[in-house]
This record gives structure tokens, sequence and C-alpha cells, in this order.
């Protein structure tokens, strides 16, 4: 019989190592796939839109022209081919509607995501010409991002310095762009990271009734920049998932000897 001493102390141990596993944090994400707007992206379709109330965030028709992955720093990514979208124009368009408006504080708008599915949640970039991305056989109106969940928007500034909205959430990518990307195992969902829309803050106001405003009226305002920043979503290393079982293994056992 095992002395309670040393499965008091297995069970203080596991207690340990469960908690141990469960908290072991990731490395800084890093940009893993990115829509951007290229330096020679001259044009700038896309609007941001928010009626006042509880009316959810909208981006409409905003542009990226490259497209870029790991190892791809060099700006060896995809680029929108000017024989077919024009130079400087965007191939890629992103659309996206929130949750409803959750709050503000004194510099900061937000919105969620719709936990009951009352209100439309979506995320798309969208591939607006043919075989437009380095000769990659995609079809327009391929969905080179699909977003499985906006958690949350917020937008943060003022008129004088300008206005930048951030999203958080899940996304998965079309095969073909990230068998481009991507050597075996290939990722499949991912997070956004640092991924900000820019407004243009030329006449434009905002307030808790009326949204945003261009020129004293409510209407959609102009976006200046856009990038979408992406990591795979974090899964357990092998080490830590071993600690994790051990710990697990550890405890059910000593409750096994108790019972």
């Amino acid at each position: 019989m095992v002395p309670r001493k040393i499965l008091n102390g297995v069970s203080v141990l596991s207690a340990f190592v469960i908690a141990s596993a469960l908290a072991v944090s990731p490395a800084e994400a890093i940009p893993i796939i990115k829509f951007d707007q290229g330096q020679s992206q001259t044009v700038q379709d896309g609007t941001l839109a928010w009626a006042g109330g509880d009316s959810p965030l909208i981006g409409a028709d905003i542009g990226f022209s490259i497209v870029t992955g790991l190892g791809d720093l060099a700006g060896m990514g995809l680029a929108c081919n000017p024989l077919i979208s024009g130079f400087g124009n965007p191939c890629m368009l992103l659309d996206f509607t929130t949750g409803e408006f959750t709050g503000s504080s004194v510099s900061d708008l937000t919105w969620g995501s719709d936990p009951f599915m009352m209100q439309p949640v979506s995320f798309v970039v969208t591939l607006t010409d043919a075989n437009a991305l380095g000769g990659l056989i995609m079809p327009a109106g391929t969905e080179l991002l699909t977003g499985t969940a906006l958690l949350s928007a917020s937008m943060t500034g003022n008129a004088i310095n300008g206005f930048t909205a951030s999203l958080i959430g899940i996304d998965v990518k079309d095969p073909v762009l990230l068998d481009f990307f991507f050597d075996a195992p290939i990722p499949t969902d991912f997070r956004y990271v640092n991924t900000t829309i820019v407004l243009d803050t030329t006449g434009v106001s905002v307030n808790l009734t009326d949204g945003f405003m261009l020129n004293g009226e409510t209407q959609p305002i102009p976006v200046s920049d856009a990038d979408i920043n992406n990591t795979p979503i974090d899964l357990p290393e092998p080490g830590s998932a071993l600690v994790l079982l051990l710990g697990l293994g550890s405890l059910a056992a000593y409750r096994r000897r108790r019972s």
C-alpha cells in the first residue's frame, strides 16, 4: 500500500504539472499570412460604416493588392497582375459585418460578435480578377479568406489624429493559397493579429447617435489604409501535450487509489 503522504505528494505534483502545461504560453506570434496594400497600390476603394446606436460596424470593398507569407519578407508574395487588375488597383476585396455595438469609453468604440447568431457576422476577402495572383488558377469570386468567427472590433482615435479600427477573430484560407505558401502540414485555421483599418478623416465626425458622419451626414467613411495580419492558431506542442497527459494520468491513478 502506498503511504498517504506519497499519494498526497502525487496529487500536488499532478495539479502542478497540469497547471504548468495549461499555462504554457506560445511564442509571440508573427504574421504568417498578410493581406496588404502594396507600394504600387494607388487606388483604395472601400468604406467603413456605422449608423450609430446598436448597429454593427460594416466594412465594404476594402482593397488589397498583395498577399505575403512566412519566408516572403523580401517581397516574394503574390501581387495583383497589373495586366489584369490595372496598375495600382486591388484585386482582393474585404467585406465584413460585426455584431452589434457594445459600448464606448473616452477614446474607444467597440463591437462584439453575436453569440446567438441573431445578426449576420461575416469576414471575407474575395479575389475579384481571375488568375490575378501570380498566375495561380483561382477564378474571380474565389474567397481567399473566410471568417469563421469575428470576435470583436474596436475603433480608436479622433478626427485630428485619425481613426483606426482593429478586428479580432478566427478565419480559414483557400487551400490553393495555403499550398503556395506552406509545406505540409498545412495549417487551416488562423487568427487575426494586428488587423487594422485606417479611415480618411477629412470631414469626418463620430457620435453615438448618428455614428460615422461625413461632412455632417451619416454615411460610410472612405478607408485610407488596411492590413490583415494572420498567424495559425497555436496547437499544443508535443512536449506540452505529453506533460498534460502525464499530469492527468497521475491524478486519475490517485483518485482510483482513494476509491
